[in-house]
Formats: structure tokens, sequence, C-alpha cells
């Protein structure tokens, strides 16, 4: 694959990820591995994962993450 297509893969994750932190911090609620977590029952939890998916979803858009040769 070309780098062009590469780096609009990265793109479209980032975005996604981006995306649904957005997405997550309107409902108040993102989905972990085993269950839901909620904004107002488990804040900690909610949060880290918020930012966790935010950052790595910034690292796909900054380019961080360059697979390309």
């Amino acid at each position: 694959m070309s780098t062009g297509i590469h780096r609009a893969v990265e793109l479209a994750i980032g975005s996604a990820m981006v995306g649904y932190c957005a997405y997550a911090i309107y409902r108040g609620e993102i989905l972990g591995k085993f269950r839901v977590y909620s904004r107002s029952e488990h804040p900690w939890s909610f949060w880290a994962a918020v930012l966790i998916t935010f950052v790595i979803g910034l690292a796909f858009l900054f380019g961080a993450v360059s697979w390309r040769n």
C-alpha cells in the first residue's frame, strides 16, 4: 500500500477514536472490556478509559504510530 493510503487509515482510526471519546462524554457511558462504565457510578474508570482512548486516538492523528516504510 502507498504512503497516502496508510496515512488515510491512520486518520480514519484516529478520528473514530476521538469521536468515540466525544460521544462517550456526551452520553456519560463508555464501553469497557466486560461492562459499561458510567460517569456517575464509576467516575475514575470512566475518565481513565476516556483519557486512554483519547491519547491513543491523538497518537494516530499526529502520526506517532506510523507503520509506513
